[in-house]
């Protein structure tokens, strides 16, 4: 004999669910696990930049091309389902990969995955090349083995 755990949304009855839409919960379906959740800063400093656009004066100013990659080891020894985050400010969050550009800047964050690490990048122009510029991002590691 099989059993099952099943919970019905509060509107419905469980002798009338129909379909698995009817459910919040149940055990004959798959539902993601968490294995890790945290956050991560990357630090980029300003001084190690990979191009420079001296700009036309005076309109446009210099502008400096940064590129910072970070890891965290999430040890599942295969690739996991996960999402990343990338915080625009302590209330604003986007999931990633995020972009943003205009005439004179531009920022990319992205998150991806092998089977040893989680990566985070961020790249992005400033118009200075020194001090350190912190991008947050958050992150979820799932445990389930989706074979990718």
């Amino acid at each position: 004999m099989t059993f099952i755990i099943a919970l019905t949304k509060p509107t419905i009855d469980i002798f009338d669910a129909e379909s698995v839409d009817d459910f919040d919960f149940h055990s004959a379906y798959d539902t993601l696990k968490y294995e890790a959740q945290g956050l991560k800063t990357v630090v980029t400093d300003q001084a190690d930049y990979y191009d420079y656009d001296p700009g036309y004066p005076p309109i446009i100013p210099p502008r400096y091309y940064h590129y910072t990659v970070d890891t965290i080891e999430h040890g599942l020894e295969y690739i996991p389902y996960f999402a990343g985050y990338f915080h625009l400010s302590g209330t604003i969050a986007c999931q990633c990969p995020w972009a943003f550009g205009d005439a004179g800047f531009f920022g990319y964050q992205s998150v991806f995955a092998d089977d040893i690490y989680l990566y985070f990048v961020t790249h992005f122009t400033s118009t200075s090349n020194s001090g350190n510029v912190e991008s947050d991002f958050s992150y979820r590691i799932f445990k389930n083995d989706i074979g990718l």
